[in-house]
């Protein structure tokens, strides 16, 4: 009888998980839970495809508030999946297109209208500058903290001995 140390019996119990979304451009990767984002219950998805899933999300979710609620979320989702998916468009792009009109006071009749928004070169060009001018994200991780506390006293004086 082989002895195992527990070493490799925690190696081998080690849990391992695929991600969930199914657009997913890496549908065999399998990770520890740690790598990965956790969803509702027991389902995980990569950083990207979390980012992109919750994105999308979101441009339903603004699209039925602010332009128009009496369209189905199907068709919806049918139009969006196809600018992201088959037309490589990032999620990102698409929400910036549709608020940029908005705002603007521009008119998107009907989700098909959005097909024309990413082919819109004016539109291509704001988003390039809003790129430009987005502040960069800062990762808490990286920022170097110091050990070396220093305090100093700031006296004040004032009349009567520092007692106002």
């Amino acid at each position: 009888m082989q002895h195992i140390s527990w070493k490799a019996v925690k190696r081998l119990a080690q849990k391992t998980v695929k991600c969930r979304y199914s657009h997913c451009p890496f549908p065999d990767d399998v990770r520890p839970p740690n790598e990965m984002v956790k969803g509702k219950g027991n389902t995980y998805y990569h950083q990207a495809c979390a980012h992109e899933r919750d994105k999308i999300a979101e441009i339903v979710d603004y699209y039925m508030n602010n332009i128009d609620d009496r369209v189905t979320v199907a068709q919806l989702r049918n139009v969006i999946n196809n600018i992201v998916f088959k037309k490589n468009v990032s999620a990102d792009e698409l929400f910036f297109d549709i608020w940029y009109t908005k705002t603007n006071n521009g008119k998107i009749n009907s989700p098909y209208s959005l097909h024309y928004l990413i082919a819109n070169k004016k539109l291509q060009a704001e988003y390039k500058k809003h790129l430009k001018n987005k502040k960069p994200v800062v990762d808490i991780d990286t920022i170097a903290v110091s050990d070396e506390v220093t305090y100093t006293s700031k006296s004040k004086k004032s009349d009567f001995g520092g007692i106002f």
